[in-house]
């Protein structure tokens, strides 16, 4: 190995081969490490500068030939110790095939010294080879950075800000730099602190044609004053009400803290891209177009929703839409303000005026008894009864509550099947998240699929966005199918798959996502007959009567129908803003004397029609002329399919002695195979008793 000493500079300077290997040094460099020549002999800088490796080495000799020199900050590492230097490779024509380095220490530069002793400006270099971020010493204290190393910072130059710069502006900064890396162009970016305003300036070093870094000054500009609109920015972001800010595409671009409090999502996840339609599960997507096409600047509207959050709780919430348009782009901002105790309040008022109803009737009624049927009406909320026909139900109900069995529900319609579910599941362990309700003979053949198991983007023409499907959204809570009865053949197939497997799949994809969902299913028909007609699946009809509840009709309930009518009268004279009071007996036993087809939802429509036409305190039921008004006689007269059907099969068995298999049993009398005639007459409640 030779000594160059002398030959090119003074400062240390080492000449490497290909490889990277140093074939010769000058005694700058033998003393400024203070190294010994054995061990030079044996240096190889690839070991020795962290920021290179074979490739780089390569393109770094390709432009200095091309260019004549090159530089950049980096470590290196001589017998253990750190040093921070600059390198300036050069070449020669004698010497082409070797590159000589001149290591200056990185201190020694005279504009870093300069910055040093500035008030005002701080020096930074970030290099994107090693991650390794270089700073001047008063860099933390030009920005008032509480630090126990004033020199270096572990990984970037945002991570660095991080004390002084919000998340907004952290995002805004990386941006920046990810705009300037990707188009090779200086760095600037603003902003204030503590009455502060800092300055950015920056300039890209190129490694060939690919940014390696950024090297730059940060400026302090003392007592800047707070722009207008950053206070009222501020005041925004500090409010307690939600405020979400969307685009053209309804995407969210601003999420204040109340809304990343509320909803559970970070700054971070809502700068991702998050769509108004991820959270309203009220409105759709036409809804907020319409918000957006306004005809002027500035137009206001109201409305009442539900959002959903990440933890998949719902949140009520009253909004505030005002329109923004500027340079031809629009915007909503909406002011969203919780009302979640308002609506507890609510329910709160509910369960008092049911209890004042209770407390009224207590002049009509045996004191225990009554006192007995109140503890039923607050451990059932929305079922009201005081039949001791409808005893036997409320006890299902209270047994199948807190177990996670699948529960059936089979009734004759407008019976409330549907609040049976709602008790269910407001005494279950999942009470905390709503019930999701679908009513299976609503929705349109082609929509069912997508609205039960949610699809993809793109996965069909109009699906311009993900969406979850209502088994999703039940995650840990209980979804209620209606007319169950309704969904076709080829949906009970992955209906079947749910209840099995615990997991759905969307339109569109192939990757299945497991659920802990509780199903509770309800029909107005007859699943067994329809298993027996091929119209419904038999494994899955078996899967969901694990728990079968069968509602009994009104008119086998009659001394419901007082109460029931109490309650409808109330609860339409407070909606219609009337003071009615009383029901005349005579009515009352008009009401106990009809049959009721429609059950309970027919007696809520004539009472809620009444209510309408009574201008007194007295309800007014002189418009009712009902076809069977005429007492128990007429009523028997008249029967209903049901009540044929189950006088029919008594008749069938007392004929056959209540044998019901077969050659001389009922089944074989009524032509019904013998396990149709169980379900019969589980249905009608039919028992040698």
């Amino acid at each position: 190995m030779k000594s160059i000493s002398g030959l090119l500079f003074e400062s240390p300077v080492v000449c490497i081969d290909i490889d990277g290997n140093v074939v010769s040094y000058n005694e700058s460099f033998k003393n400024s490490y203070n190294l010994e020549l054995q061990k030079i002999g044996k240096l190889n800088w690839l070991e020795i500068d962290v920021s290179l490796n074979k490739p780089i080495l390569q393109k770094i000799r390709q432009n200095v030939l091309n260019k004549g020199q090159i530089k950049w900050n980096t470590y290196i590492y001589l017998d253990s110790v750190e040093y921070k230097v600059n390198i300036t490779a050069k070449a020669t024509e004698k010497y082409n095939s070797y590159l000589f380095l001149q290591i200056l220490p990185w201190q020694n530069s005279k504009f870093a010294r300069f910055l040093e002793k500035s008030n005002d400006s701080a020096y930074w270099y970030w290099n994107f080879i090693n991650g390794q971020l270089i700073i001047s010493k008063n860099f933390a204290t030009i920005l008032s950075i509480p630090t126990n190393s004033s020199d270096t910072f572990p990984a970037n130059i945002s991570q660095a800000l991080s004390p002084i710069l919000s998340t907004t502006e952290i995002l805004s900064l990386q941006n920046s730099i990810s705009k300037a890396k990707r188009n090779k162009s200086p760095l600037q970016f603003t902003w204030q602190f503590k009455g502060q305003q800092y300055k950015l300036n920056a300039a890209p070093t190129l490694l060939g044609e690919k940014v390696s870094g950024f090297e730059g000054i940060i400026k302090k500009f003392k007592n800047a004053p707070e722009k207008p609109q950053s206070v009222i920015r501020n005041a925004i972001e500090k409010t307690q009400d939600l405020v979400l800010i969307l685009n053209e595409e309804l995407n969210i671009s601003y999420a204040n803290l109340a809304a990343v409090s509320k909803l559970g999502f970070s700054k971070s996840e809502f700068a991702e891209g998050m769509n108004i339609m991820d959270f309203d599960i009220e409105h759709t997507r036409q809804f907020y177009d319409q918000q957006m096409t306004q005809d002027d600047e500035l137009t206001r509207s109201n409305f009442t929703t539900i959002f959903i959050r990440k933890n998949h709780k719902i949140l009520p919430l009253e909004i505030e839409v005002i329109l923004h348009e500027e340079s031809d782009a629009k915007s909503l901002y909406l002011r969203a303000r919780d009302i979640s105790s308002e609506r507890i309040q609510q329910s709160q008022l509910n369960a008092s005026l049911a209890h004042k109803e209770l407390t009224s009737r207590r002049l009509l009624q045996d004191k225990s008894y009554l006192l007995e049927e109140a503890t039923h009406s607050k451990a059932f909320k929305d079922i009201i009864s005081v039949s001791k026909s409808y005893k036997p139900i409320l006890h299902q109900i209270d047994q199948v509550s807190n177990t996670d069995a699948t529960v059936l529900i089979e009734g004759e319609t407008g019976t409330g099947k549907e609040l049976i579910a709602r008790a269910i599941h407001n005494r279950s362990q999942r009470s905390k998240n709503p019930l999701i309700v679908v009513n299976c003979g609503s929705l349109p053949r082609d929509l069912i699929e997508s609205e039960l198991f949610g699809h993809t983007k793109g996965a069909f023409t109009g699906a311009l966005q993900s969406k979850k499907g209502k088994f999703e959204l039940a995650d840990n809570s209980t979804i209620f199918l209606d007319e169950i009865g309704e969904l076709p053949l080829d949906l009970q197939t992955r209906l079947l798959r749910v209840l099995q497997e615990g997991e759905v799949e969307k339109i569109g994809s192939e990757k299945t996502i497991k659920i802990n969902t509780r199903i509770i299913a309800a029909t107005n028909q007859s699943l067994f007959e329809m298993v027996e007609e091929k119209k419904f699946r038999k494994d899955l009809y078996y899967r969901l009567n694990v728990f079968p509840i069968i509602n009994i009709p009104l008119r086998e309930r009659k001394e419901d129908i007082e109460i029931l009518a109490n309650h409808f009268i109330k609860k339409y004279s407070i909606k219609l803003k009337k003071t009615i009071t009383t029901l005349k007996p005579d009515d009352l036993n008009r009401l106990r004397s009809y049959h009721f087809p429609g059950n309970i939802r027919e007696l809520e429509n004539i009472i809620e029609r009444s209510v309408i036409l009574t201008q007194g305190r007295e309800l007014n039921l002189d418009f009712w002329s009902p076809n069977l008004a005429n007492g128990d006689k007429e009523d028997h007269d008249i029967m209903t399919l049901d009540e044929i059907q189950k006088v029919h099969i008594i008749d069938a068995l007392e004929k056959t002695k209540w044998r019901i298999s077969g050659d001389h049993g009922a089944a074989r009398l009524l032509g019904l195979k013998d396990q149709t005639l169980f379900s019969k007459m589980r249905k009608f409640e039919i028992t040698r008793n």
